[in-house]
């Protein structure tokens, strides 16, 4: 069963899904550079709808919502780590 408290993991009844990300190309410079404009002057809907219109952006910029998908997946598994096999005394210590 998933953990509660990292509700953006499915560990451990499944594997987690967590898409690949991707290098920038110099195809991309010219929407990132409309991204950029469109963020730095506070039009943040304007710079989303950038994203939205052009999804082979999506895969070349971290946010806050991928960064804690991970952040759930990797705490799901130190937990279950923690939970099966360090408090169980499974874990031989050398």
């Amino acid at each position: 069963m998933p953990y509660a408290i990292y509700p953006r993991s499915e560990f451990a009844d499944r594997v987690d899904t967590v898409p690949l990300m991707s290098d920038l190309e110099p195809s991309d410079l010219a929407l990132i550079a409309e991204y950029y404009k469109l963020f730095n002057s506070g039009n943040l809907n304007a710079a989303k709808e950038l994203i939205r219109n052009n999804m082979q952006l999506d895969s070349k910029l971290m946010n806050a919502e991928k960064y804690n998908r991970l952040r759930d997946c990797l705490l799901a598994i130190q937990q279950y780590y923690f939970d099966n096999l360090v408090n169980t005394n499974l874990v031989i210590w050398y």
